[in-house]
């Protein structure tokens, strides 16, 4: 049996139809899935059908503060695109970055974009070694690597080490 990680998903979801959001959630445990393939992924209910609740400032401080609350249970926080354009995600993500990223739950910012990579069996199986020894998943290791390559100038030296 594959280890549990509990997911939340911030997504935007004001003037959206239910079945828009509910594609986008199954997309996302789609990728979510796909970076933690070692994990059964659990989702943590979050949604609430458009139509239940009359959409106004009191509203959606109720939902939000669910939101939040929901969050707090998560291992696995994933920010679908189109976050940044949502107050709500806003400050999920805010909040999450304050207090839950300190204490371990990883934060996934966009990325069900594809990116196009070619690596042989062998490097990924010690790519997800060195991830795993680090206690991160392939993909926050990847970008954790990559910010820093960035910052420090050695851009050439990680894809050196990667192959």
């Amino acid at each position: 049996m594959k280890p549990i990680k509990r997911l939340f998903i911030s997504q935007p979801m004001s003037g959206l139809s239910d079945e828009t959001i509910l594609e986008t959630r199954k997309k996302a445990v789609e990728y979510i899935s796909s970076v933690y393939p070692d994990n059964e992924i659990v989702v943590i209910d979050s949604f609430k059908p458009q139509g239940e609740t009359e959409y106004n400032a009191v509203s959606a401080v109720n939902l939000l503060g669910q939101a939040l609350s929901n969050m707090a249970g998560a291992e696995i926080i994933y920010f679908v695109p189109g976050w940044k354009e949502s107050k709500g995600c806003q400050i999920e993500n805010e909040v999450a970055r304050r207090w839950l990223e300190e204490i371990g739950v990883e934060l996934i910012e966009d990325g069900m974009e594809k990116v196009d990579i070619e690596l042989t069996t062998d490097e990924l199986e010690r790519l997800k070694k060195v991830a795993n020894n680090e206690g991160m998943s392939i993909h926050k290791y990847i970008g954790l690597k990559l910010k820093q390559a960035i910052e420090d100038g050695s851009l050439e030296k990680m894809a050196k080490e990667l192959k």
